[in-house]
């Protein structure tokens, strides 16, 4: 296969480090739309600076001048104005709008106006260097007005920012520029140092330096110095621009004179930088005056304000200065015709059979080649050519997809296990074989049938599953294939059944394997015949007989009210017939319980209580004396059928505690009025013996 390779060398190529041939010529007055003056005449531009001030990446145009003057008598009543022409071109072709008096909010210096932009603080904001501010003894200083956006600016004076005053009746141009290339703005004053000791004297040319010491964010100046790195003024006051005017990468100056004679030459002063060894400025003692085509005027025409300005973006700067004499100012524009002979190095593969064209030549066979052309600027152009030529390339691929899958080789697709062959062309275009080696592994599938329990989960791969259903899962198999998994999943039911319970104390609950005899809340886990969790939810109430007896004399009574008794021959180990009454009188001495039952059924055992009945006692004795009434709720009367004395009566609670005692009663009587609803025991004194009986005080 052959084609023609054909280099098209369309632009301009990289400048050798070879002396420039450049010259400028001079090309109009005021082109692209400038209007030095306003469309009546007014504010006519006394110097022009070119800046991007809106950010566009095109040059715009700042005009600056007087605008009147409303009297001599103070420098108040003299007027400046600076004004805009927005580029609406680009930056090979630029056109400028109508000026815009958009710097109404700027506060211009009282004194004369010599403006220098640039952003000294790097916020993004231009700012501007004005010359100069004259105080009310006549002391000069540079303002700084510092950009703070949509045109607004606050301006303060220099001499407090460490740059002391000038000597009055001085003139002084700021030029901001980043001189010693530390990536901060310094400042240039080029002028006129007044003779003001001296009546009449001359005014002495000088160049001040300002080095920025602070940062690019915060500048800080400790002073002027004179003549910064060999930068001399002519003998004639000169006031400069900067620029790199040669093209070798630092920043040169050039400068028209002031106040010569009116039969001297005025020249373009050019200060040529030659960087020392240590990289800092160090320029020409003595300026080249009007090189490369620069203009030359006699006489009173004068030469002011120049600027130096790629206006048409070829890589060269271009020239704009006034021309002033009598008829008034014209702004010249001087393009500036830069031809450098060019380098370049090209490196170039072609395959077997092909050629390669630079210009008029051609070549088919590896080498290194030197051409000469002529570029754009119709200077001469070195082609270095390296060349390099390939031969047919072949290549053995051995590959592995998936069932399913498909391999592709250039513009050729294979889905089956082979060997195949493919023809194909390089990146460099030259022939290719490609020897395809494709295995084809298979997909797999698997069957999964699962059962688990509600709450859980079964897990596939990283996806889980907790409901009743089928799923399809898509894996990796260890081959880097698919391997579907298809579960049918089904979730068996977990129960939970709440019990409330109550035993007697002394019983137990079972639940499984587990018994409860306490009361509280229990949960209990089962399994049911799925093999899934059952729940059981135990709140158990124990139910307490009172089983506490009262004794009194040989009286026992049982403290639980509202039950079924049955008393107990503890000695004997039988129940006592027919004693199932709350209370329970011993007829022989002996050991005696009683059995309570309560309203639920639960039953509970008393302790054994010994009993001794002496012959203190007497039967029939007890038979005769009686109470009435009984229930009672005022008084009580004793009734005894034998007529013996009553000389006591004791009223004793349920917790033998002695309530209430009457002495030698005739009566046998006893106020209960003030007692409380219940069981009471009475103890009677008669005849040398205590008989006790049962009240129920009920009001």
């Amino acid at each position: 296969m052959k084609k023609q390779v054909v280099l098209l060398i369309m632009v301009q190529f990289i400048f050798a480090v070879i002396s420039p041939a450049q010259n400028f010529t001079f090309h109009a007055d005021a082109p692209f739309g400038i209007q030095v003056t306003r469309g009546d005449g007014s504010r006519g531009a006394q110097k022009v600076i070119f800046y991007d001030y809106d950010g566009d990446g095109d040059q715009d145009l700042l005009l600056s001048g007087l605008d009147q003057i409303t009297s001599f008598d103070s420098w108040n009543d003299i007027h400046f104005f600076l004004e805009m022409q927005e580029n609406i071109g680009d930056n090979h072709n630029p056109q400028f709008a109508p000026r815009d008096s958009i710097f109404e909010m700027l506060t211009l210096p009282r004194g004369y106006f010599l403006p220098s932009i640039g952003d000294l603080n790097n916020d993004g904001m231009p700012d501007f260097i004005l010359g100069s501010d004259i105080d009310y003894i006549g002391n000069q200083t540079f303002l700084y007005a510092k950009g703070l956006g949509n045109n607004v600016f606050e301006s303060t004076r220099m001499d407090s920012m460490g740059l002391p005053d000038f000597v009055p009746e001085s003139v002084f141009m700021p030029e901001l520029v980043d001189l010693d290339h530390d990536g901060d703005l310094d400042l240039i004053a080029s002028g006129f140092m007044s003779a003001f000791a001296e009546e009449d004297g001359p005014d002495i040319p000088v160049f001040y330096y300002a080095k920025n010491n602070g940062s690019k964010n915060q500048p800080l100046f400790d002073g002027w110095y004179y003549y910064p790195y060999g930068l001399t003024p002519d003998p004639h006051i000169e006031m400069v621009t900067s620029g790199d005017i040669d093209n070798d990468g630092d920043i040169d100056f050039i400068g028209v004179t002031n106040l010569i004679p009116s039969d001297s030459l005025n020249h373009i002063y050019v200060h040529l930088n030659h960087p020392g060894q240590n990289g800092k400025p160090l320029f020409d003692t003595i300026p080249v005056a009007s090189p490369f085509g620069l203009p030359t005027t006699f006489g009173a025409t004068q030469l002011l304000s120049p600027d130096l300005v790629d206006i048409d973006g070829d890589g060269d700067l271009d020239l704009f200065v006034f021309e002033g004499n009598s008829q008034g100012l014209t702004l010249k524009y001087y393009e500036n015709t830069l031809c450098i002979p060019t380098t370049t190095d090209v490196s170039q593969t072609i395959c077997e059979g092909e050629v390669f064209t630079v210009g008029n030549e051609s070549f088919s066979e590896p080498g290194e080649y030197n051409i000469h052309l002529e570029n754009i600027q119709h200077c001469d152009s070195l082609v270095h050519l390296i060349l390099d030529v390939l031969g047919p390339v072949s290549s053995n691929v051995e590959a592995t997809i998936c069932e399913g899958e498909s391999y592709t080789v250039a513009n050729e697709t294979f889905t089956t296990s082979g060997n195949y062959m493919v023809h194909t062309i390089t990146v460099a275009g030259c022939d290719s074989l490609i020897f395809l080696t494709l295995n084809v592994n298979p997909n797999s599938n698997t069957q999964l049938n699962e059962t688990i329990c509600e709450g859980e989960s079964y897990s596939v791969g990283n996806e889980s599953f907790s409901t009743t259903g089928n799923y399809m899962v898509l894996l990796s198999a260890a081959n880097g294939c698919d391997s579907i998994v298809h579960l049918s999943l089904t979730v068996n039911e977990t129960f939970n059944t709440p019990l409330t319970e109550t035993i007697c104390e002394g019983e137990s609950y079972p639940i499984g394997n587990q018994s409860f005899d306490t009361p509280g809340h229990y949960d209990v886990v089962l399994s049911s015949q799925a093999g899934c969790d059952s729940t059981i939810s135990l709140d158990l109430s124990v139910t307490h007989v009172d089983n506490s007896v009262t004794v009194i004399d040989i009286l026992l009574t049982a403290n639980l009210s509202g039950a079924s008794y049955q008393w107990f021959d503890c000695d004997a180990g039988l129940i006592i017939p027919a004693e199932t009454n709350q209370s329970f009188t011993p007829t022989a001495t002996g050991n005696y319980a009683v059995s309570v039952t309560d309203g639920s059924g639960c039953s509970s055992l008393s302790a054994c209580i010994p009993v001794i009945v002496s012959g203190i006692e007497n039967a029939s004795l007890s038979k005769a004396i009686s109470i009435y009434p009984n229930p009672a709720s005022e008084w009580i009367t004793i009734s005894n059928s034998n007529d013996l004395h009553v000389s006591a009566l004791s009223l004793i609670n349920l917790s033998g505690q002695l309530v209430k005692e009457v002495t030698n009663t005739n009566s046998g009587k006893m106020n209960i009025s003030l007692l409380d609803n219940g069981i009471y025991f009475v103890k009677i004194k008669v005849n040398g013996f205590e008989i006790t009986k049962k009240l129920i005080v009920l009001h």
